[in-house]
């Protein structure tokens, strides 16, 4: 997407009233195409290998400099040299660019368009982006009272959040995101009394990329903690019903198997604000870890695992639907 909006962008380095798309696609421009015989591959070989033997063509590494300005011309706290959470700047991009996508459907769409991407704000959820409509997800949260309709509030996100302190994997993380909590004081507003409550949360809409966000920092009294304990997620995760909302729209036909993601890249905290990244190349047909200049290809089971203080902080699961199986 990037790709293409660079090629109709032009770029000459004056403000703009999108500078977020417009430094996404200045990085963009950097990156050229792989040569046609990348993708020829010895199949036999890489099955033996598992990829991790294949040659991985590279070029010379890149600052993305632009990016850096771009995000201290949107917010002031960004500071060009300082450590920042790569979720707090993966959200800044997302809501960036869809801001501005939204933006300018409003001042340049159809009444059609505009009427389209304001459907979603209006229900709860994003506006009608491309940004949106790829990563945009929708959490409903419902609180009960004995004698009293439901009532449910709506929350739109990007990337999900996920408490881990008890949990020992992905799934357990998502049953606590899902589980029910009891609610003290609340009144029926048929009899004015106090009556037993409890909320939900549950997943009301889903995107095609699900991005997980492993909180690996405990804040309490005595300060802040870091969770360094190894926690499991797989290759392919299942949404079945008891995540999903009753009501949800168009959950009928997901509720008989469950709605299938499979990972195709995860973010490591290493320590001290460094973060690595594993990433499944379709091209390669392998996964391949990122560490600064350092590009080279791994073994699937090494990418699943983590290693030693190597937590796992953002998990990036893709619609198996959209997947093209070899």
């Amino acid at each position: 997407m990037t790709i293409g909006l660079s090629q109709v962008i032009a770029s000459n380095g004056k403000r703009t009233s999108t500078p977020v798309i417009d430094g996404m696609c200045h990085y963009a421009r950097e990156f050229d195409r792989l040569p046609i015989n990348a993708t020829k591959v010895n199949k036999s070989r890489r099955r033996r290998s598992g990829g991790a033997n294949r040659t991985i063509i590279t070029d010379v590494s890149l600052m993305p400099s632009r990016m850096h300005q771009m995000l201290g011309d949107i917010r002031s706290d960004m500071v060009t040299g300082r450590q920042q959470d790569a979720e707090e700047y993966l959200g800044c991009i997302l809501n960036g660019l869809h801001e501005e996508m939204l933006g300018l459907t409003k001042a340049t769409g159809n009444g059609a368009d505009v009427e389209a991407a304001e459907v979603g704000s209006v229900a709860g959820g994003f506006g009608r982006t491309p940004i949106a409509d790829i990563f945009g997800g929708l959490l409903r949260s419902r609180i009960h009272r004995d004698g009293d309709r439901a009532t449910d509030n709506f929350e739109p996100f990007f990337t999900l959040q996920l408490d881990i302190r008890r949990a020992r994997t992905v799934r357990e993380s998502l049953e606590t995101l899902v589980a029910k909590h009891s609610l003290e004081g609340l009144v029926s507003s048929r009899t004015n009394r106090v009556v037993e409550a409890w909320q939900q949360v549950t997943l009301d809409e889903l995107p095609v990329i699900l991005v997980l966000h492993l909180k690996c920092f405990d804040f309490g009294y005595g300060g802040c903690r870091k969770i360094t304990r190894a926690l499991e997620y797989p290759l392919e995760l299942s949404i079945d019903g008891n995540l999903l909302s009753t009501n949800a729209p168009d959950d009928a036909e997901k509720r008989g198997d469950g709605t299938s993601y499979r990972v195709f890249t995860t973010g490591r905290e290493a320590g001290r604000g460094h973060y690595l990244s594993d990433a499944f190349h379709s091209t390669y047909g392998s996964w391949i870890s990122y560490d600064d200049t350092s590009v080279r290809p791994v073994q699937q089971d090494d990418a699943l695992k983590p290693q030693g203080d190597r937590v796992p902080y953002l998990l990036f699961y893709r619609h198996s639907d959209t997947v093209k199986r070899k």
